[in-house]
């Protein structure tokens, strides 16, 4: 699948031709098919058009993250004509981790929130607004050196 990534940007018939003079044997219809058999939703993310995100959107992004936990694809298969990365793009454009500075409080919380939760940084992070997993595991590494 990856090596085939470099023929996305041809025209179909280009692509596929040149696909399958690597594939002995295998025409450029075939080499199509077996193709969507691999990815069934390329055609439809090559169509996606590209729009604004409105209000109505953000918040539906909003409460979809909450409710899956940042699993893109579950949350782009509720938001029709939006790809996981273009969901994870926005959400993260909304929730910028531009906060660098931890204050007493934040990693006073943050300790509190590691004894309920453990390891588990998503549950963490609902802790302390606007720090994400990452962030959390981070400075409570950091804190415990």
């Amino acid at each position: 699948y990856a090596n085939f990534k470099k023929y996305q940007d041809m025209p179909p018939l280009e692509k596929w031709t040149n696909i399958s003079e690597k594939l002995p044997g295998r025409s450029p219809t075939a080499c199509q098919a077996k193709f969507a058999q691999i990815d069934p939703d390329r055609e439809q993310r090559e169509q996606r058009v590209i729009k604004r995100w409105n209000e109505e959107e953000c918040n539906k992004l909003e409460k979809l993250v909450q409710k899956y936990e940042n699993n893109w694809d579950k949350v782009a298969a509720e938001l029709p004509d939006r790809s996981p990365t273009q969901c994870q793009t926005k959400y993260r454009s909304l929730h910028p981790s531009g906060k660098t500075h931890w204050s007493e409080e934040e990693i006073d919380k943050l300790f509190e929130s590691v004894k309920v939760h453990g390891n588990n940084w998503v549950e963490t992070a609902k802790d302390l607004p606007g720090r994400s997993p990452t962030s959390c595991k981070n400075m409570f590494n950091k804190a415990t050196e």
